[in-house]
Formats: C-alpha cells, structure tokens, sequence
C-alpha cells in the first residue's frame, strides 16, 4: 500500500510511475497517445462529455489546436519526460 499524504494548493508535486516489476507501462504507441489525450481531456474542472466519445474527442483536441487552450485546469502540468 501506497503512502497516504494530503496534498497542498500551489505546490509543486513530482509524480511518476512505472509499471510492476519495472515492466512497460504502453505496449504499443496507440496506448500512450491515448494516455496524453486523457490527460488532456480530463484535466478540466468543466469536462463533462462521456469519454467514449472519440468524434467529440478528437474534435475537442483539434479546436485546442487551432484556437488555443482556454479552460479551466485541475492542474498545471510544467513537465514531461
């Protein structure tokens, strides 16, 4: 079991993980794009359309793309790796 903290507003937090015993987390580029498109997506205080909507979701990632990101975050996300 897992350390149980509280986090703190405006803070900065280094969150990683990794699969069990060090195995690959995707096994194939469909996954982690999908991976970064949830992420993406659910990271909206106002998201309210069912994920299995890939029409939507794909319509959503593009007008991001071409107008510019005006929601409201869960989190700010300052690094990938």
């Amino acid at each position: 079991m897992g350390r149980i903290i509280e986090l703190a507003t405006n803070e900065v937090y280094h969150v990683y993980t990794r699969g069990v015993d060090k195995r690959k987390i995707f096994d194939h580029d469909e996954h982690y794009r999908r991976f970064w498109e949830s992420l993406y997506l659910f990271n909206d205080k106002n998201y309210a359309i069912p994920s299995s909507n890939l029409i939507h979701r794909g319509s959503e990632l593009q007008t991001a793309i071409a107008f510019g990101d005006n929601r409201e975050r869960l989190v700010d996300i300052i690094a990938v790796m």
